[in-house]
């Protein structure tokens, strides 16, 4: 409504004189039309007849008139003044997406004051740098600060005049802070730099430092600010010298509210309550760290005590409710870290270990220095639930290993025996692990990720077979790690180990699968063709020779070669690391070995190439350079006699035995990270043997006999008839990873087939194996089985009780056992109601989105129900995706992937390019 139509109700009514009459005359407030039209209305249709014609010659003649003379305005305007021309935007100064190399930190002085009511921290940093050449700048990361003031000064002249900084500029692609000098700083000499600052408390994304603002049992409001600076986020908090090659002391003052405590990752020296009432915590000076690796913790936190064999104070913290439910994480980590004492000969030189349990935490927890941090689901153990205890365990064990700084050598003998329940133990062994090799010895750039991931999610795989049992260990560590990284390294959009990173998004989706579980997987390939000894001793070399200093993938093979020499019972001194292992690094995907059997020569020709899968087809120049690739292979194999190792350096290579072979097995012990092919008739003779004496096969290799048939014929170099053929004796098979293994891709299989009665058949078929898998193993008193077997033949009644539940829920650890629960029900109206409640409903964070969507696309009865879910809300999928969407960039990747991975057929296939054609993905999203 435009305001005559605002008045019109107004006239209409007539305004009256003081005699009570109508008062025609007073439209002097009125414009023009609005009189015309209330003339109109009111019978007046002569008066309004002129007063319109009038109005119309005005416009007539003075519209013309008045757009002459600005056109003459215009032109002289033209004639006599030239456009000023825009002033160019000088470019950033400095272009390189990393820090100069002249220009180290060497000690950093930081004084936080964190306020939560303003959400801000106030903050000033002194930083002492060391100058390697002349130079008139300085460049540091800083990223959504606000700077009030900047100084540079010799650091021995604190009353010396400072240097004028003549100029600043800011990149925000490169996230850096540009300072032009006025004079050269000079070589050998210290300078300060000091900045007075305030940085953001973020509540809606996990980096810098994170808020979360949440309820606890009681009812009360609760705060809990928790850090998290990997990969690129301590800017977020501080400016800094933000990469990890730059390792520097730290001498920490945290000022936080009080009522609150404050932890960081050395102990608090001494506290001061200031003027403002905040109480000040000052820590102690640590060791050289990465900034990465710095953190603090500001919260309402009860905690348990336990002291190491070597007399470190090692603490849990947590809310009070849960408390007690720490214990498994607490006694693990004091028994993990003795073990690694005594396996790496080095004592862990920290006075002070705190492992800090977050709510709602959407991390999988973190290796800081002194300070590990983790989610409730990983580090608090309900006995009601034995996969939640592995988790836990694995999760403590990962973090420790990232840890280290260590001084004399000691020997402990250790004991100890844990349940079966694996998938803790794995995730709580890797953070522990992770203080060794993230900490100690740290990566100089993000390209080498996966040597502080994958080694410490290795040394885990150490820590439970010495523990535990080898068989324990392998099983563990086949279906988490060297399965998966198979899968993952076989999709198109793979990298390499150690790739070319320049770009932050680059550095921030660096973390999958590939870093850790492929990283891992070399590891141990290179673990079991050495042997135990000759590994460990070249873990020794490495941690001693690079401790507290920063290393790649060549210092650790060199660290290798060094214990092969020592070791002469190897016979493989000759053997150059190096040169083989950089190969496995700097390559994407993974070799297929050919062996070729001549039973009558008694000799076996054995080839290499690379893994093209049939559909991804070689026809572009880059793949054609990549399938020229070749990888030197430590290959262990078996025969009807014996078993034996060999360096594949060239291809082929011929082997020659002294007796005839009746069949020969590549890969024993499927330590190799690669698959094997075989002759056909060498393929006849292993099913021959699956079938009449499986056992002299172990399980591990049977698995990957049966895994390797069904991805060759994917990849187009078998016939299905191979795998089919490889299956035949599995009715008879015990073991669940092989079921496991086999059971899935028969499933696959399934999905592709029309109906009819090949479908018909393989589902009856299938019946029966998942009967024989998992009847038996259903126990009344484990969580997980009852709520899934629960959900999926509950009716819809039941079900919403079981939303409801899953909505009101604290414990984070029981979420995703209801996501996958709820999953489950075969009611596609229940489905598309909880795909609306997880994108609708606030209870519901990032990170259970994330696993709703998940959960719902494993199911391959609504594959289509998610998809089309998807493509409606594509747009809000994508905005939560960045920054928020479980701080990972790559969750939504994982999600595309999650719900296309049930697609097989070509019109299925056009439906996602079409999709897809004009909306461009990530660099994180292109599988």
């Amino acid at each position: 409504m435009n305001e005559a139509e605002s008045r019109l109700p107004l006239i209409k009514k007539r305004s009256k004189n003081k005699d009570g009459d109508d008062d025609f005359n007073n439209t002097s407030k009125l414009d023009d039309t609005t009189c015309c039209r209330y003339r109109i209305e009111n019978g007046n249709v002569k008066c309004a007849a002129i007063g319109c014609i009038v109005l119309f010659v005005f416009l007539f003649t003075s519209v013309p008139l008045l757009l002459v003379i600005m056109g003459k305005i215009a032109t002289t305007n033209h004639i006599h003044h030239e456009p000023t021309p825009a002033t160019p935007i000088a470019p950033f100064p400095y272009q390189h997406p990393r820090l100069p190399q002249h220009i180290i930190p060497v000690f950093y002085l930081l004084k936080l004051n964190i306020q939560f009511d303003k959400l801000i921290t106030d903050g000033q940093v002194d930083i002492t740098l060391h100058v390697t050449k002349p130079t008139n700048f300085i460049v540091f990361h800083h990223s959504l600060i606000n700077i009030h003031s900047l100084q540079v000064r010799q650091s021995r002249l604190r009353n010396f005049q400072s240097i004028e900084i003549k100029d600043k500029k800011y990149s925000p692609s490169l996230q850096m802070l540009y300072l032009k000098l006025s004079e050269d700083l000079n070589i050998n000499i210290n300078y300060t730099l000091s900045v007075n600052f305030t940085s953001k408390v973020f509540t809606d994304r996990l980096k810098g430092l994170y808020l979360n603002n949440y309820t606890d049992v009681q009812g009360t409001p609760r705060h809990f600010a928790i850090t998290q600076f990997e990969s690129v986020f301590a800017r977020s908090s501080f400016p800094c010298f933000d990469e990890p090659g730059f390792k520097t002391p730290y001498k920490i003052y945290i000022a936080r509210p009080n009522g609150y405590s404050v932890l960081s990752n050395m102990p608090i020296v001494r506290e001061t309550k200031l003027k403002n009432k905040a109480l000040q915590a000052e820590f102690d000076v640590s060791p050289p760290l990465s900034t990465y690796l710095i953190a603090y913790v500001v919260a309402n936190l009860s905690y348990l005590e336990t002291k190491s064999a070597s007399n470190i104070t090692m603490r849990s913290w947590c809310e009070s409710n849960v408390i007690n439910h720490t214990k498994l994480a607490l006694n693990h980590a004091k028994i993990v870290v003795t073990q690694f004492e005594k396996l790496l000969h080095m004592k862990l030189n920290t006075s002070k270990l705190d492992m800090v349990i977050a709510p709602n935490y959407l991390s999988g927890g973190m290796e800081n220095w002194g300070l590990i941090t983790y989610p409730e689901n990983s580090a608090v153990y309900m006995p009601i639930e034995n996969e939640q205890r592995r988790t836990v365990i694995s999760t403590v064990t990962h973090e420790i290993a990232h840890q280290n700084h260590f001084t004399d050598a000691i020997s402990f003998k250790v004991v100890f025996a844990i349940s079966n329940s694996e998938h803790l133990v794995i995730i709580f062994n890797i953070k522990i692990l992770a203080q060794w090799f993230g900490d100690l010895v740290t990566i100089k750039w993000w390209n080498e990720l996966w040597l502080k991931e994958g080694y410490a999610t290795l040394m885990e795989f150490i820590s439970q077979y010495r523990l535990k049992t080898m068989k324990q260990a392998m099983s563990s560590f086949f279906q988490a790690n060297y399965g998966a990284a198979l899968e993952e390294d076989g999709f198109f959009a793979t990298h390499a180990l150690s790739m070319p990173i320049s770009t932050l998004e680059k550095i921030k989706i660096n973390y999958d699968s590939v870093e850790y579980a492929k990283g891992a997987a070399v590891l141990r390939m290179i673990l079991f063709f050495l042997g135990e000894k000759t590994f460990l001793q070249g873990t020794r070399n490495y941690l001693h020779t690079w401790k507290t200093k920063t290393a790649d993938s060549n210092d650790l093979w060199r660290a290798f070669d060094k214990s092969l020499i020592a070791d002469s019972s190897l016979r493989l001194e000759s053997m150059d690391l190096c040169q083989m292992m950089s190969a496995w690094t700097s390559q994407r995907g993974y070799p297929v070995v050919t062996i070729n059997l001549d039973r009558a020569r008694m000799q076996a020709s054995i080839s290499v190439s690379k893994l093209t899968w049939f559909h991804y087809s070689v026809s572009s120049s880059k793949e054609s350079k990549n399938s020229q690739e070749f990888w030197q292979i430590p290959l262990m194999y078996r025969t009807n006699h014996n078993y034996s190792k060999i360096v594949i350096t060239k291809s082929p290579t011929i082997i020659k035995f002294q007796k005839s072979i009746d069949w020969l097995l590549g890969n024993w012990l499927s330590t190799g990270f690669y698959r094997v092919n075989y002759d056909s008739q060498s393929w006849q003779k292993l099913a021959q043997l699956l079938e009449t004496n499986r056992h002299v096969i172990n399980e591990f290799d049977r698995s990957m006999l049966l895994d390797n048939s069904y991805s060759l014929n994917r990849a187009g170099k078998l016939p299905i008839e191979v795998f089919l053929n490889m299956t035949r004796y599995i009715i008879n098979e015990t073991s669940s990873i092989v079921r496991s293994t086999v059971r899935k891709q028969l499933n696959n299989i399934y999905s592709m087939l029309d109906y009819g009665m090949d479908k018909i058949n393989m589902k009856t078929y299938l019946k029966q194996l998942k009967y024989r898998t998992e009847g038996s193993r259903i126990k009344p008193n484990e969580y997980r089985h009852v709520l899934i077997s629960g959900s999926r033949m509950s009716s819809p009644a039941d079900w919403s009780k079981l939303l409801e539940i899953y909505l009101k829920a604290r414990s984070d650890w029981k979420k995703p056992v209801m996501q996958d629960a709820l999953a489950t029900t075969k009611n596609k109206l229940l489905i598309s109601k909880l795909l609306k409640t997880a994108i609708t409903n606030k209870k519901i964070n990032n990170n259970g989105l994330k696993g709703i969507l998940n959960a719902v696309a494993q199911q391959y009865i609504h594959r289509m129900l998610t998809w089309n879910f998807f493509v409606k809300h594509w747009k809000l999928l994508n905005q939560r995706q960045a920054p928020t969407f479980l701080h990972q960039p790559g969750a939504l990747g994982l999600i595309i992937r999650a719900i296309t991975k049930h697609f097989y057929d070509k019109a299925e296939l056009q439906m996602v390019i079409k999709f897809f054609k004009n909306r461009p993905l990530r660099y994180d999203q292109r599988d």
